[in-house]
């Protein structure tokens, strides 16, 4: 490694970029998503000195943000970010958000420069410290390199200090300024070696399980909301929630996007039409609570959480995210990340109370077969049906924020097919949507169907950036209402006379030529046999964006008449 007698101390910038990478990966970070840029230099040509796999190139640090966090949701693995200095790193901001707010390891690298370049309008330079405000969980600007066997060590235990916050409990994001001098490395000379004695007893950190102490009690009549996970779940977590269930007759309320409505022993407790039974004031309060139990978000349905509000309910939150995911203000206790480690602690009475929510969610579910049988214009509402039906075992599917994931929570039938649900129900957002859905196939490896609407779709369009080259293969089932689908289902669709220009907001764009640029297979579906056709002939390759279209005005009504919904 050297000491002040290096002749040219440049060579420190590279000795650290590459000490900073290394120590990062022996901690775990295996993989990283680059944004190239000048002042970064020695954080990227580490990657000449490290493995040449574990990394991916991303133009856009938005989207480059948002398929990191693809891959963490995929993995459950820390990504390492790297990008340039000056505005590079704000592109981050939204990932950042919904990283802390689902409780996801996204470790960010934001190149920078020194402290004399700063506070004088030098260029591609801005006020980069905490730049990200109080969303991460862990923050600490590197020292300036200079050739000191403290000054590595330092480097080293900070590289510790934020993977271990990153994967705590709760965990999150983590934020490392570094900034460079120039010259970023000599022109000629031979680099001095690492001394890699420093990156001894770097091992993995695993994600921290915590409890409280808690041992809960609850009564008969308690409900399990099992709502929007933040990634992929453990068999034994999936399991212990079933356990739980069987052992307490308790119902299950699973979301579209909760592994649990996907099941093969859905049948004995799942309740996916939880919506309509909120809407109903005679059925709820025949079914109303006494008690929760949270595993992680509720489920999406707005009705259902005021509901819970208004009764102020009493329960517990099982997250190894936030310990404060309590939108409905109630009595709610946390009692730790496992679920596992809750049902052992578990002592309530058992009783019947999941047979009067399966009795009432079988009946409409029948209900709602016999009126969708009936003839009526295309919807969201059938596209989810098929769905059901079309996707193959264990498919991953990711459902975009706003319509889609509501569409798919009120009308995704319950099944035994294994289906990967994904979603981004951190803070709610579509930023970042096709790059999101790209990580995640990245990181499963696997091709992957994304539900989305026109949008949210055009909101993310940089996501299509190498989509078609991806080693993984990406089918967009692209559900176009012209507008903003979501925004018909609220008071203001009633109540503001230019809605159609300040909230729908239709987008006239060619999507075909859109999708063609950037080299992937676009086609238009007439309706959901077509759309079922397409899905089931796909062969998991390229980019494919199947559009099928939806008169936005005709869909309000028949949303309206299947959820009971009222103006």
């Amino acid at each position: 490694m050297g000491n002040e007698k290096t002749p040219d101390p440049a060579w420190a910038n590279l000795l650290i970029g590459e000490l900073v990478i290394r120590a990062l990966r022996s901690l775990g970070v295996k993989h990283f998503v680059v944004s190239p840029g000048s002042r970064s230099s020695p954080l990227i040509m580490a990657f000449e000195e490290v493995e040449e796999d574990g990394f991916s190139i991303v133009l856009d640090e938005r989207s480059a943000a948002f398929q990191a966090l693809g891959r963490i949701k995929a993995t459950g693995n820390p990504v390492g970010l790297i990008c340039t200095s000056g505005t590079a790193g704000a592109h981050y901001y939204p990932a950042v958000i919904e990283a802390r707010e689902s409780g996801l390891p996204l470790i960010v690298l934001t190149a920078d420069r020194p402290p004399e370049l700063r506070h004088c309008h030098a260029g591609q330079t801005i006020d980069q410290l905490k730049l990200f405000g109080s969303y991460p969980v862990f923050y600490a600007e590197m020292p300036i390199p200079v050739m000191n066997k403290l000054l590595f060590r330092q480097v080293r235990e900070i590289c510790r200090s934020a993977v271990e916050a990153a994967m705590g409990s709760p965990g999150g994001p983590v934020h490392l300024n570094c900034p460079f001098r120039e010259p970023f490395f000599p022109i000629a000379g031979e680099k001095p070696a690492l001394d890699y004695s420093l990156l001894d007893g770097l091992k993995p950190v695993l994600s921290e399980v915590s409890e409280s102490g808690t041992v809960p009690k609850l009564p008969e009549r308690t409900l399990i909301l099992a709502g929007p996970r933040p990634g992929l779940d453990s068999s034994d977590e999936v399991e212990a929630v079933l356990a739980l269930s069987q052992k307490r007759g308790w119902p299950i309320l699973a979301d579209a996007s909760n592994p649990l409505r996907h099941h093969p022993q859905f049948p004995e407790a799942v309740v996916v039409h939880y919506d309509r039974i909120s809407r109903d004031p005679e059925l709820w309060n025949k079914l109303a609570p006494e008690a929760v139990v949270m595993w992680g978000e509720p489920p999406t349905s707005k009705i259902l959480r005021q509901q819970l509000m208004d009764s102020d309910v009493t329960g517990y939150l099982v997250s190894d995210g936030k310990r404060t995911m309590n939108p409905f203000h109630g009595r709610i206790e946390w009692v730790g990340s496992s679920m596992v480690n809750f049902v052992e602690k578990c002592s309530s009475t058992a009783g019947n109370y999941v047979n009067s929510w399966i009795e009432t969610d079988r009946s409409m579910e029948s209900d709602l077969q016999i009126k969708l049988k009936e003839p009526h214009s295309l919807f969201e509402g059938d596209i989810h049906r098929m769905l059901g039906r079309a996707l193959p075992n264990s498919a991953p599917v990711f459902y975009a924020s706003s319509l889609a994931i509501r569409d798919a929570e009120w009308f995704m039938p319950a099944n035994g097919k294994r289906f990967r649900p994904f979603s981004q129900r951190g803070a709610n957002g579509i930023d970042g949507t096709l790059s999101l859905a790209r990580g995640v196939a990245s990181g499963l490896k696997s091709p992957l169907w994304l539900v989305t609407g026109d949008l949210t779709f055009l909101h993310d369009g940089n996501g299509l950036l190498g989509a078609a080259d991806d080693d993984t293969g990406l089918f967009v089932i692209l559900v176009n209402n012209n507008g903003g689908g979501i925004f018909e289902l609220l008071p203001v669709a009633q109540r503001c006379q230019k809605f159609e220009e300040l909230y729908a907001t239709p987008q006239n764009v060619d999507l075909s030529q859109l999708v063609a640029a950037h080299g992937g297979r676009h086609q238009v579906c007439e309706d959901v046999n077509s759309l079922e056709n397409a899905i089931r002939s796909w062969d998991g390759e390229g980019l494919v964006v199947a559009e099928i279209r939806v008169e936005r005005k005709l869909s309000k009504e028949l949303h309206k008449q299947h959820l009971v919904m009222k103006d």
